[in-house]
């Protein structure tokens, strides 16, 4: 690589902070009461935080400028985008709404649904786009795709969702609006040198543009990538923009096709033996499905925010999805062997 800070960075952080994490979630999610405690823990935590945060909230519009300081880190300012809790509270909602589906306990299905407001309330305040539409996302995916759903209450979802959807642009404050018209404006390379001129959305469609232009101009690199860190060198003259906010984008620039090939290749493999255990070891869902929920939420985010060693929460969950597939496996052929007997 020609860009030695930026690639040495990156590689030890991804080798320290992702592996850790990805072997780690392998290991320990190989034990059925482990997951669960993480689960509900998980669940509780990020309730917690989004009280506090709720709260902190309310403080902030009731007094205007009193806990300013304190919490531009945690909800909508016109110039924060706290992503981090944003992504938190998104984990939060897909986590709590799965317990109203999978938990036989009502009790605790009412506890999910109050869970539920603190959570959306701070997610919506976080104010960004991206945790948001994948939140939504997933949930529409899970009730029209695996959950036997009539389309009565398909309808019902949709038209409920667009009510949800309509309220919101009334209630919502105008900058949170803005934000999401953004995402059809165009970027700008020419305005005072000046990327931050253009909307996020603008930046990430010019980050892709110059990357796969670099790459026809270069056709060596796109074999061999330009190496680690390398894409910081292609935007040195408009500031430090250290990744396009896309992994595929992202390895395909600094590992080229290999790299892109191998990680399409564990994806494909990943969801091969995913089939599997779901067919075999239905039982085994209850488990799985929130750390893969993780996972899929985790990796959607991956493809408009941060980098492959930034979104560290994707390669933890990951693992532990791999972790509860092996648990899930063994199990199988534990009861196998005992019918072969």
């Amino acid at each position: 690589t020609n860009e030695m800070k930026y690639g040495i960075e990156k590689v030890a952080k991804f080798i320290f902070f992702n592996g850790f994490m990805f072997i780690g979630g392998m290991v320990v999610f190989q034990e059925e009461k482990r997951v669960r405690n993480f689960i509900e823990f998980l669940k509780y935590l990020i309730l917690i935080i989004a009280i506090v945060n709720v709260v902190l909230l309310i403080k902030y519009l009731l007094s205007g400028t009193l806990l300013q300081h304190m919490i531009v880190r945690f909800t909508i300012t016109e110039s924060n985008n706290p992503i981090n809790l944003a992504r938190v509270a998104g984990l939060g909602v897909l986590l709590w709404f799965l317990s109203i589906f999978q938990s036989e306990d009502q009790k605790y299905k009412i506890i999910a649904w109050f869970a539920l407001i603190p959570i959306i309330i701070s997610l919506l305040a976080t104010n960004t786009r991206g945790p948001i539409l994948f939140t939504l996302l997933i949930i529409l995916g899970y009730l029209f795709f695996y959950l036997e759903v009539s389309k009565k209450k398909k309808i019902f979802v949709i038209i409920f969702l667009v009510v949800i959807g309509i309220a919101l642009i009334f209630i919502l404050p105008e900058n949170m609006r803005d934000r999401f018209s953004l995402l059809f404006q165009k970027g700008n390379l020419n305005i005072e040198k000046n990327l931050w001129m253009s909307s996020s959305s603008g930046r990430r469609i010019i980050f892709a543009k110059r990357l796969l232009q670099y790459l026809t101009n270069h056709p060596l690199t796109l074999f061999i990538g330009t190496g680690a860190g390398g894409f910081a060198n292609l935007f040195k003259d408009y500031g430090a923009y250290f990744y396009p906010h896309n992994v595929f984008l992202e390895i395909l620039f600094e590992q080229g096709l290999v790299g892109i090939s191998i990680f399409i290749f564990s994806i494909t493999i990943f969801t091969k033996e995913l089939k599997l255990i779901n067919i075999n070891n239905g039982k085994f869902n209850e488990l799985l499905t929130p750390m893969l929920f993780g996972m899929i939420y985790f990796f959607l985010n991956a493809q408009v925010s941060g980098d492959i060693e930034r979104n560290r929460l994707l390669w933890l969950f990951w693992g532990a999805t791999i972790g509860i597939m092996t648990l899930a496996n063994r199990n199988t052929k534990s009861i196998s062997n005992q019918y072969n007997n």
